[in-house]
Formats: C-alpha cells, structure tokens, sequence
C-alpha cells in the first residue's frame, strides 16, 4: 500500500507539547516530518551564516 503523503511540521514548539493526529492518517500510510529550525545545526550553522550575511552573500539563488 503506497502512503497518501507528507505532512510537514515546521517551527519552534513548546518542549514536550502533545501533538493531536489521526490515527487513521498514519494507518493509511502518511508520513509525519518534522523540522527545527529548519534542519540547521544552530551551534554551528548560526556563526557562518552570520558571517555571510555580513559579507553581504545572496542568499537567494538567481533563477
């Protein structure tokens, strides 16, 4: 049985905070995700981004 998608959770979230899903989505194969930060290690990544930025380094790719 092929999963009907994603759900994605992103954002800063109090810790331990319930999370109120149907079971049935998870029966039918849905996949949770989740995200902190948006997947950045803020340990590391915070200082090179910083530096970036006031570099003056775009960000945003030319499409």
């Amino acid at each position: 049985m092929q999963g009907w998608g994603k759900t994605i959770i992103l954002g800063v979230e109090m810790h331990g905070s319930p999370l109120c899903i149907s079971s049935s989505e998870i029966l039918r194969g849905k996949c949770i995700k989740g995200s902190l930060f948006g997947g950045i290690k803020a340990k590391n990544d915070i200082p090179i981004l910083v530096k970036k930025y006031l570099s003056k380094v775009s960000f945003l790719e030319a499409s």
